[in-house]
């Protein structure tokens, strides 16, 4: 799938507001554009989950702090790890709940719990949970959310939809600039209608979305 540079966007929102009337669309457009494709992307990222930004990944428990070998990157908060398992399993480690810390003070090989990191660990933006007991072992799977840093520089690749980033771009810096709310009323319905069509053609071709159903290990095309 092709994805459009940061220059790219920049260029054609500048473009496009550029075509808007209005006494301060122009003057105040180049330097928001840089917000604006950050903020978009990631009022888009909190909004709907995108099958391109999200993978099944496997780590191994170091045996001795709880902590996983190695860091997990391209993931800027632990929300974006929603889905934590034993290792080739469809056992969940889930978070305990408060009658059940005294999990923290046994042993054992098996991951039973996790908590989140406090964010003063150093640790806490690579490695983002703890798992208990400590002494657990062994692999883990996380489905793992990756969304890139802000974007600035040129080369920079925007992993979304050209089309909803420059509708959603001009709609937001027309919302902020407030001078044509006629267009911005009209941008805002644009990014509606492509964001619609985008996640109904996710929907449509998933399995539990009535394109079929597993049992199993076989899927069932439904007709």
């Amino acid at each position: 799938m092709a994805f459009p540079t940061f220059k790219t966007l920049y260029n054609d929102t500048v473009t496009q507001m550029g075509l808007v009337s209005g006494t301060g669309v122009q003057t105040y457009t180049e330097p928001k554009v840089k917000l604006a494709v950050n903020r978009v992307f990631n009022f888009l990222w909190n909004k709907t989950r995108w099958p391109h930004l999200w993978t099944w990944e496997q780590y191994t428990l170091d045996g001795t702090t709880g902590k996983i070998s190695g860091t997990v990157s391209l993931v800027r908060r632990w929300e974006d790890i929603v889905d934590v398992r034993v290792g080739g399993q469809e056992t969940p480690i889930p978070f305990p709940s408060a009658n059940e810390h005294t999990v923290q003070t046994t042993s054992g090989n098996q991951p039973l719990y996790r908590t989140v990191l406090p964010w003063d660990d150093t640790l806490a933006e690579s490695k983002f949970f703890q798992f208990w007991p400590l002494t657990a072992t062994g692999p883990v799977d996380m489905l793992i959310g990756h969304r890139p840093d802000v974007f600035s520089k040129d080369y920079d690749k925007v992993p979304m939809d050209y089309d909803l980033m420059i509708d959603g771009c001009v709609w937001w810096m027309l919302k902020d600039d407030g001078s044509n709310p006629k267009s911005a009323v009209e941008a805002k319905e644009a990014f509606d209608i492509t964001y619609q069509d985008l996640v109904a053609r996710h929907g449509s071709g998933g399995i539990g979305h009535g394109a079929g159903r597993r049992n199993g290990n076989t899927v069932i095309i439904q007709s």
